[in-house]
C-alpha cells in the first residue's frame, strides 16, 4: 500500500492506493526490457501532476519525455490489472518514444500484455 498526500482542486486529501506505480514500472521494465528503459518517474495523478486534457475521451495515463514522467489516474486501481495495463501502456511510449500509437507500438504493447 502507498499512502500519499494529494491535491485536487486546492483541497488536499489523504489518498490509499493499494499498489505502487513506481514499482510496477520497474517490474515491467526489468521482466520486458531487460531493465533498458531510462529511470522514468512514475506517479498518481494530482494538481502537482494533472493529466492532460483529450478531445476524445478520459486520459488514464500520460508520458513526459521531457520530465521523464509518467501519470497515471488516480482511480486506475478501481479495476483489476487496470494500474498494470495503463503503466505498461505507457511504457510502451518510452521505449518507443517517436511512434506514437503506430504499428511498432502497437506491437510492442501486444507483446507486453500478453
Amino acid at each position: 500500500m502507498l499512502t500519499v498526500e494529494e491535491t485536487w482542486g486546492g483541497v488536499r486529501y489523504l489518498v490509499t492506493h493499494h499498489a505502487n506505480p513506481q514499482t510496477i514500472y520497474d517490474e515491467l521494465n526489468r521482466e520486458f526490457w531487460g531493465g533498458r528503459l531510462p529511470r522514468y518517474r512514475v506517479v498518481f495523478e494530482s494538481d502537482d501532476h494533472p493529466l492532460p486534457d483529450s478531445d476524445d475521451g478520459f486520459v488514464l495515463g500520460a508520458c513526459d519525455h521531457d520530465t521523464q514522467t509518467i501519470v497515471v489516474h488516480a482511480l486506475s486501481e478501481t479495476r483489476p490489472g487496470g494500474l498494470r495495463r495503463i503503466v505498461a501502456h505507457e511504457m510502451c511510449h518510452v521505449a518507443l518514444p517517436d511512434d506514437g500509437h503506430g504499428e511498432a507500438f502497437q506491437r510492442e504493447l501486444a507483446r507486453v500484455m500478453r
